[in-house]
């Protein structure tokens, strides 16, 4: 699409014509797609043409968009709009760009309400601002002002997040760099009103928000007393410079509390000053005597030690606690009664109190130097969905019956189906949320769930796609229907037993016994309990695998796989494609572009806002050229961690056991207490040894 863009402008600059933009799109990419079967395709240029096809390719309704007055770009928005179920006719109708109508897609796809907001005059990049805010549910009004660009937007928006006084810097006449140094100054409790004038420029505030920075850091505490002496007396400070005490030698007498606090002052001991212990020192000593104490170290002045501010707080109204910790029994089996899965909360239920940071209160040292208190800093709102933040800022409350979970600083309330039990049904059972069965699931059965899937009974004969985490209390069994024994799950399983099911899992998989099952894990493999283990089947672990017991005493044929899959090596081979096809693409661009700019006078009124969109587009290509790159690093580092990986086996391995890396196999030894490892595009196996004494 950003190629064609691109090309698109080209075309409208008439410096190339139709067929050299043609051969420079499609050569060497398998031929020339035409849509023939949409009436009155003359009337089209070939971008809206390729628009239709697209649509029609999809079986969408291209009536609503197949208009020749249209431009291409918002052909496209509207047959995105119709891929994902939103309608943009009444943006397209009052007049929206296409890069507006991308923004308010995006936002409406994700369900955010955001025509009250919405303003003609606003770039994409502003709408996308208000929408993000509206998702993090927070008060948009104060930046959804069409005389603030995107970036000053950004720098309201974070200050709103981040609970500061945004009308510190909430002013359009500031830059959006100037706006980000208060902004930064704020967070970091400093007195922005010294360097905040719109006079200063960015780089003077910078200096002076550091300068106050520095200022605002405590000074390391030394452990060290200051000692100051004379022949009639010395004079210890705290490390701290919080007290000072006074010794007198009784080598003469005090003449009175001026003279001793003449003393103090020679020594800039000017704050904190007690007079009274100064009068009764003076007093005492104002005769000296055989038994005149030495030695008194009289506290003559105490200053004010600094309070520090203290940070805001959540005080949470449910339980925050990990979800789905697992606890063990004695024996070494999960513990699944007390494995909790779910937080239930319903509409209105508060979930979250929040509670401000309290203000910092400087100290000052005897010497009638300030002692900085550092300032309490707040917590940033709460982010995610299915939750409303009630208008005292401070409270969050549930929108909707579901469950709760926290993950770091994203609140989450999802939607939560709970069942009694499900029996045989014909057709697929379809949730698009989390599901909680709290007794038996018996087959044949067909689930597919959007969601994280919970059932707190057996399972029979049940053919399971879940998009979120699984668990079973009491198990699955599939071996009466053994083609229903389906289960894929894209994040991890817990559960007690396997038996004849085909289970894949792109996280960890965690359970008691499998028996005649096929598991396929991209992290580990991990059974518990001292009878646990895999018995049979035919088994792959990306991390490697953690057992009790590998076979049976029987001897059951069981095989492990280590090393790299299938998986790993199509998604290397497409990643490398799609990393030379964005390469050849950025060369043309760049070629074609370079072109122009050395050619083109700028006679043409837009020459200067078509290059910007050109540019745009390489730099869109350079983002996916980036975003490839770092899809074949994290690639390479699964690879490297498969290669690496292993199998430990704490108690047993019996008979009939056979582990494959690439094109090496091993048959097991019969043995106790053994890793196998990979060892030079070898199998080896290795003893364990105790670490205990």
């Amino acid at each position: 699409t950003s190629a064609i863009s691109l090309c698109y402008f080209f075309l409208e600059t008439k410096m190339f014509s139709e067929r050299c933009i043609f051969v420079f799109l499609f050569s060497g990419t398998g031929g020339i797609y035409m849509v023939t079967d949409y009436e009155n395709m003359d009337a089209f240029n070939f971008f809206q043409q390729e628009e239709i096809r697209k649509g029609l390719a999809k079986n969408l309704d291209v009536t609503i968009y197949a208009r020749p007055e249209l431009p291409y770009d918002i052909m496209r928005e509207l047959r995105k709009s119709l891929e994902s179920g939103v309608s943009l006719i009444p943006y397209v109708n009052a007049g929206y760009d296409s890069e507006q109508l991308l923004a308010i897609r995006h936002a409406l796809a994700k369900g955010i309400n955001i025509q009250p907001y919405l303003n003609i005059a606003y770039h994409g990049a502003c709408i996308d601002e208000i929408a993000l805010g509206l998702e993090h549910n927070i008060n948009v009004t104060p930046y959804a002002d069409a005389r603030y660009t995107w970036r000053k937007m950004r720098e309201i928006r974070l200050g709103i997040e981040q609970r500061l006084d945004i009308s510190q810097y909430a002013n359009p006449l500031y830059s959006y760099w100037q706006m980000r140094e208060i902004r930064l100054g704020l967070k970091d409790g400093l007195d922005v009103d010294s360097y905040k004038s719109i006079m200063y420029t960015t780089k003077e505030m910078h200096k002076r928000r550091m300068l106050l920075k520095s200022k605002r850091n405590t000074p390391s505490v030394s452990d060290k007393w200051t000692l100051f002496q004379d022949a009639d007396y010395d004079i210890h400070i705290s490390p701290d410079g919080i007290n000072a005490y006074l010794s007198w030698h009784c080598n003469r007498a005090i003449a009175n509390v001026s003279e001793l606090t003449t003393i103090l002052e020679k020594h800039s001991i000017v704050f904190g000053i007690d007079y009274a212990a100064l009068e009764a020192l003076a007093k005492e000593y104002s005769v000296i005597g055989k038994d005149s104490r030495k030695y008194q170290n009289t506290l003559v002045a105490k200053g004010i030690p600094a309070i520090h501010g203290r940070n805001g707080y959540y005080e949470w109204c449910f339980d925050t606690r990990k979800k789905r910790q697992m606890n063990l029994l004695a024996d070494g089996t999960i513990n699944y009664d007390t494995l909790t899965w779910y937080e239930p909360v319903t509409q209105n239920q508060t979930l979250a109190i929040y509670h401000y940071a309290t203000a910092a209160v400087d100290g000052k040292t005897v010497t009638g130097q300030t002692i900085p208190a550092k300032a309490g800093k707040e917590k940033a709102i709460l982010t995610g969905r299915g939750f409303e933040m009630l208008p005292d800022l401070k409270t969050y409350v549930a929108a909707k019956n579901g469950h709760v979970r926290l993950h770091r600083n994203e609140l989450i309330v999802s939607d939560l189906i709970i069942l009694d039990e499900l029996h045989p049904v014909n057709e697929p059972l379809n949730f698009n949320s989390d599901v909680y069965i709290t007794g038996n699931v018996t087959g044949p059965v067909t689930l597919n769930v959007n969601g994280d899937l919970a059932v707190d009974g057996f399972v029979e004969a049940a053919q399971i796609n879940c998009n979120g985490s699984l668990l079973l209390k009491r198990g699955i069994n599939t071996s009466s229907s053994p083609d229903t024994g389906i289960v894929m799950v894209h994040g991890c399983v817990i559960s007690k037993f396997f038996e004849y099911v085909t289970l894949h899992a792109d996280d960890n998989i965690y359970f008691g016994t499998s028996l005649n099952s096929n598991l396929s894990s991209y992290g580990e493999i991990v059974s518990y309990g001292r009878k646990g283990g895999i018995i049979g089947g035919t088994s792959y672990s990306e991390k490697g695998y953690c057992l009790p017991n590998l076979g049976n005493p029987v001897g059951t044929n069981t095989t492990l796989l280590l090393g790299t899959n299938d998986n790993i090596c199509s998604q290397r081979f497409a990643i490398k494609n799609e990393i030379a096809n964005i390469k050849t693409m950025l060369t043309k661009l760049t070629t074609v572009y370079n072109t122009y700019c050395e050619k083109t006078i700028y006679t043409n009124p837009y020459a200067n806002d078509l290059l910007q969109k050109a540019e745009h587009t390489i730099a869109v290509q350079n983002e996916a050229l980036e975003c490839a790159y770092q899809k074949m690093d994290a690639l390479e580092k699964r690879q490297t961690r498969a290669c690496q990986s292993k199998i430990i086996v704490e108690q047993n391995v019996y008979d009939n056991v056979q582990v494959h890396y690439m094109n090496k196999k091993i048959t097991a030894i019969p043995s106790t207490q053994v890793a196998i490892l990979i060892n030079k595009d070898s199998l080896v196996m290795e003893k364990l040894y105790s670490c205990d004494p």
